[in-house]
């Protein structure tokens, strides 16, 4: 199609005579041609399917599969018949299975795996003011908190958690909530979370102050999570038993501002990116608790374009009087673009709660990606050492799932690999094996009579 788009314009650029006519056609089909591209459903652009080798047990190979949303939070629900296996045999031919020859674990009914997960809780200033239901944002973030630790001893969960609050001090505020990784790994807390729940209780109780620093503090979290010796040092409830994959390592930050160091701001975030990719195990989900950009500038009849949504646009043009007729904006200012930016980077989520409720609709959204799902199948020409490739395809039309591949897998067979035969053979081979004993034992009696009455005569004579 480009080709021909390409050869078009060309030939209408050669010939000046054909430009006039050329360009009003073009002027006649534009608003159509845009128009059905709007009209084109986007949303399902962003479905991804992405599966991981979990095990190969004799010729029973099993897969992990995580279906999520252009959100990147996982799709639940998901039966038998949406998936399909595409594999080979050993001379790596390829073979289709049909949903009756697999076997599909819920994401809801696998075995969550083991998490380290460090909370970045913003208690600056601005956390003392109201969201869109008049509830004290302090107050939401950490009822949520609450829902979200019962929520995970609901589900037992296997995860340690790192509740730690950051804010700097400056001004008259003399609060300063420094992140270092001894206070990372002195809030580390496993079930129930005593430590934690009496966390929550503390800071419940703080009059907020100080402003936002969100790079330091999640650059430490992410150095903290990359040092494996730091991880192995968690104290852990030792009726716990023993991992038997990789702990995940995930950080969510919950902020309702933005980074006040704005001089620097583009470099300290280059540097984080940095961070970011020497870490990639590390997960980021991104919480800001407020108002997006776009519904500040409407809330404010502030003249910014869409395109003009940045924050140090909204602080400079945008104005929310209080009632001493001071400038309040950046108390309500959201960094929209880059806590998408950041958890984009890491695969992790991304979102914009507006009131408690949709708090704790957002956190037990961050816990849904601790499970994925399974899917179990028999092998087709399994054999020692033999190789295969594997892939799932997904198409659900009553979810919008539609035409869906996942990344391809390769692995190897073990070694010794237990092929069952059918019933019948093995029926066979049982009755031939008591015909061919009792066969022999006979042969072997006669065999020693024979040689008995050989004994007896050589005597006699």
């Amino acid at each position: 199609m480009k080709n021909i788009i390409a050869f078009v314009f060309m030939i209408a650029f050669l010939n000046q005579e054909l430009k006039p006519r050329f360009f009003h056609v073009i002027s006649r089909l534009l608003p159509i041609s845009i128009g059905l591209v709007l009209q084109t459903p986007l949303t399902a652009l962003g479905n991804t399917v992405e599966i991981t080798l979990r095990s190969i047990n004799e010729n029973q190979v099993t897969l992990r599969v995580k279906v999520v949303n252009q959100e990147r939070v996982p799709i639940q629900g998901l039966k038998t018949e949406d998936f399909q296996i595409e594999t080979t045999d050993k001379q790596g031919q390829p073979i289709t299975l049909n949903p009756s020859q697999i076997k599909l674990i819920s994401s809801k009914q696998t075995k969550p795996d083991p998490a380290y997960l460090i909370v970045l809780l913003d208690m600056s200033g601005s956390m003392k003011n109201k969201d869109s239901a008049q509830e004290v944002k302090l107050k939401g973030a950490i009822d949520g908190l609450k829902d979200f630790l019962a929520q995970i001893e609901k589900e037992n969960l296997r995860v340690q958690i790192s509740l730690v609050p950051f804010a700097e001090k400056g001004g008259k505020c003399t609060i300063n909530y420094q992140v270092t990784p001894s206070i990372i790994q002195k809030n580390f807390d496993s079930a129930p979370y005593s430590k934690t729940k009496n966390k929550l209780e503390e800071l419940a109780r703080v009059d907020v102050c100080g402003a936002t620093n969100i790079y330091q503090p999640l650059s430490e979290a992410i150095r903290y999570l990359g040092i494996e010796d730091n991880l192995q040092s968690i104290p852990t409830n030792e009726t716990d038993e023993q991992p038997s994959v990789p702990p995940r390592l995930g950080v969510i930050l919950f902020s309702d501002g933005f980074d006040v160091y704005r001089s620097n701001e583009p470099q300290r975030f280059q540097n984080l990116q940095e961070l970011m990719n020497q870490s990639p195990e590390v997960s980021v989900h991104t919480m800001g608790y407020g108002e997006r950009l776009y519904q500040l500038r409407d809330r404010t009849k502030c003249p910014l374009s869409d395109s003009q949504l940045t924050v140090d646009n909204v602080r400079q043009v945008c104005k929310l009087y209080n009632n001493y007729q001071e400038n309040i904006i950046k108390e309500f200012i959201v960094d929209e673009p880059r806590l998408k930016e950041i958890a984009d980077q890491t695969g992790g989520i991304s979102l914009f709660p507006g009131n408690p409720k949709e708090v704790i609709d957002s956190l037990r959204q961050f816990l849904t990606t601790l499970r994925e799902y399974e899917i179990q199948f028999q092998q087709p020409g399994a054999d020692r050492a033999s190789q295969h490739k594997t892939m799932v395809k997904l198409d659900s039309s009553s979810r919008g799932l539609q035409g869906l591949a996942s990344n391809e897998v390769k692995y190897r067979m073990n070694n010794f690999v237990d092929d069952f035969l059918p019933l019948q053979q093995r029926l066979g081979i049982g009755v031939a094996t008591i015909l061919l004993g009792f066969g022999g034992f006979l042969l072997f009696s006669k065999w020693s009579k024979d040689l008995d009455q050989q004994s007896q005569t050589f005597l006699s004579d």
